[in-house]
């Protein structure tokens, strides 16, 4: 992860999925953060969220074109506001772009054809994303109610 790779699937799939499974889970909403992006993740999340008692409904790209992401990149090197991560150097930002059009990109097509899929544009302003994606939840939701 530091290199900015994600982690294996096989170790993604051992460690994260089991854990979706637990009882506090069971028939609670749950909102998931970079989860099943690789392809081979989603059938495993997929699984895991079904058997926790809430099936997948909705995923959220946040869509941003690549110069925003480095735009972005250099703004926070003048702002120092990441911190020390190691996975926030140039190299790994460099391969986290590059594990997502290899990667993740394949998922994404899939979410899509399954109808799951909700794009939002990530280089709005924050309050604006975030509004976005809470219609995007609120828009599945009401999808969900009005399908019985």
């Amino acid at each position: 992860m530091n290199r900015g790779e994600l982690i294996p699937i096989e170790d993604y799939l051992r460690i994260v999925t089991p854990y979706l499974a637990q009882d506090e889970f069971k028939g609670a909403p749950l909102v998931l953060s970079a989860v099943g992006r690789f392809l081979g993740e989603e059938q495993g999340v997929m699984q895991a969220t079904a058997a926790a008692g809430h099936a997948l409904k909705l995923v959220i790209l946040l869509d941003l074109e690549e110069e925003v992401v480095w735009e972005r990149w250099r703004g926070s090197l003048k702002l120092l506001d990441r911190g020390a991560r190691a996975d926030d150097g140039l190299e790994a930002l460099k391969v986290r772009l590059q594990e997502f059009h290899h990667k993740t990109q394949p998922v994404i097509d899939f979410y899509q054809q399954h109808g799951l899929l909700a794009v939002v544009d990530g280089s709005a302003a924050p309050k604006v994303v975030e509004t976005s994606v809470l219609d995007a939840l609120y828009r599945r939701a009401q999808e969900q109610v009005s399908l019985g």
